[in-house]
């Protein structure tokens, strides 16, 4: 069977058929009661067509989806065992570079501490200092390379200090009014103050 000949057949088909309710609907105007059951009746084949083209779908894609979940379970092991130790070496060799760099600086301190008081020159100071190991950021190998970067980063560590206008950012309102509602109607909860109840007009189409 050719999956994708048989797709495009599919979609084809599907197309032709979605196209001719599309230009019915565009022609539709409810302005008495009988507008709205030719509406309805409309909307239940819209809602027939849909599923029929779905069940379609869902028959050429369900087998490659259970087939790409399959291969993904046998590689799931080997991946994450990859995944794991490139962290440990990584974690590893990022603990080295801070402890070499702790160490250097640890010893640049106490040389100029002995060069402000005078126990060594300031020329000679210098010199001790630029021969101090220092962590290497960079490492070549015969096969590649590894950089080490200093990357900056945030954290939240007190989230009533940080300013209101984060607060009021979609994204973060949005993930607000999830948990909010989350609360309210799975668990009961009482609505919180800055939120509200609301309610608004849904229609539900049934075949006969």
């Amino acid at each position: 069977m050719d999956t994708e000949q048989d797709a495009k057949k599919e979609a084809a088909i599907a197309t032709t058929e979605a196209g001719k309710l599309s230009e019915q609907v565009y022609a539709i105007k409810i302005r008495k009661d009988q507008d709205v059951t030719e509406a309805t009746e409309k909307l239940v084949e819209i809602k027939r067509i849909h599923k029929n083209i779905d069940t379609r779908r869902k028959t050429i894609t369900s087998p490659l989806r259970k087939a790409i979940k399959d291969i993904d379970e046998l590689f799931k092991e080997p991946l994450a065992q990859l995944k794991d130790s490139e962290a440990l070496i990584k974690e590893a060799i990022i603990k080295y570079h801070e402890a070499v760099e702790r160490r250097a600086a640890k010893r640049a301190d106490k040389i100029e501490s002995q060069a402000d008081a005078g126990e060594i020159g300031i020329a000679d100071a210098m010199g001790k200092i630029s021969n101090i190991k220092q962590a290497e950021s960079h490492v070549r190998t015969e096969n590649g390379s590894a950089n080490i970067r200093t990357i900056t980063r945030i954290r939240i560590t007190d989230p009533s200090k940080v300013p209101t206008k984060y607060f009021l950012r979609p994204r973060v309102i949005e993930a607000l009014r999830i948990e909010v509602e989350d609360d309210v109607r799975r668990l009961g909860g009482e609505v919180p103050t800055g939120a509200e109840k609301y309610e608004e007009k849904n229609l539900a189409v049934r075949g006969a």
